[in-house]
């Protein structure tokens, strides 16, 4: 089960990558989904 999932990391790592980079800078509160509540927010 564990060698499965390392395959996985290893083929998909860049992937892998991003979406840990883009989960970051929304739950930092300075992404899109963050921007657009703001927004709405302020209408």
């Amino acid at each position: 089960m564990l060698r499965i999932i390392m395959e996985f990391f290893h083929k998909h790592k860049k992937i892998i990558l991003i979406v840990l980079i883009v989960l970051f800078i929304e739950l930092s509160g300075y992404g899109i989904l963050a921007s657009l509540s703001r927004l709405l927010s302020a209408l």
